[in-house]
């Protein structure tokens, strides 16, 4: 309906300024609709009589579909080593990239297209269950896989300390503190100073069965420790 407005006003002599206020369309469009209007040796007329479907093929046709990238057909191929090499540790995708890919295919995709396809491979294979947060509910609360190293810098000593990550899904709010063990007392000591940090309580703490706090593991009634009561 709009491109018919174009048209019509444009047969009834009104400027392109005044077609782009009534039409809420920019100059550009307006301009290259007249353009390719008068390309075609018709009258305004002869246009607005046509179905929409011609007039649609004559004045918005659609672009010519690009080859296809012979790229992207490697890279399928390689698809589903790359996923593997991915779900390796410490893998990102630029390391695979410049590490696998590039070495088998210099020519092909830059990092940022390499990554948009990984991205979009994953989102169409990976069966993932979605889960839905409500803000101020849950605190989810365990250790980092790896261990970190604090360095003095006078004498070179390193001393091995795990990290607490503390989290509050709905908003990602994170909380971290390298603690020098994992024991209760310096565990309560993290998850205090975490509270500190948000300055306020969350409805629900949750872990795996950590050690810390869980006696005796089960699935419906697990055993807390009295620390964790308390």
């Amino acid at each position: 309906m709009k491109l018919r407005r174009i048209i019509q006003m444009l047969s009834e002599g009104y400027s392109q300024n005044e077609i782009c206020r009534e039409t809420s369309s920019s100059k550009t469009t307006v301009s290259g609709y007249k353009k390719m209007a008068d390309g075609t040796k018709l009258s305004y007329r002869e246009l607005l009589l046509m179905e929409d479907s011609e007039l649609e093929a004559i004045l918005q046709p659609r672009p010519a579909d690009s080859p296809a990238d012979p790229r992207k057909a490697e890279l399928d191929e390689m698809m589903p080593e790359i996923i593997s090499r991915l779900s390796k540790r410490y893998a990102t995708v630029e390391l695979v990239h410049q590490d696998y890919y590039l070495k088998l295919h210099p020519d092909g995709y830059g990092y940022t297209q390499f990554n948009k396809h990984v991205k979009a491979w994953r989102e169409a294979h990976d069966l993932s269950y979605h889960n839905v947060y409500i803000a101020g509910e849950q605190w989810q609360i365990d250790f980092a896989g790896d261990s970190l190293w604090l360095t003095n810098r006078k004498s070179g000593e390193l001393t091995k300390v795990v990290v607490l990550v503390c989290v509050m899904p709905y908003s990602e709010l994170p909380f971290l503190m390298a603690l020098p063990d994992a024991t209760t007392d310096w565990f309560f000591h993290g998850l205090n100073k975490g509270l500190e940090f948000m300055g306020a309580l969350p409805k629900v703490a949750k872990s795996d069965n950590m050690k810390q706090w869980v006696t005796k593991a089960d699935r419906y009634c697990p055993a807390l420790s009295d620390a964790c009561m308390e």
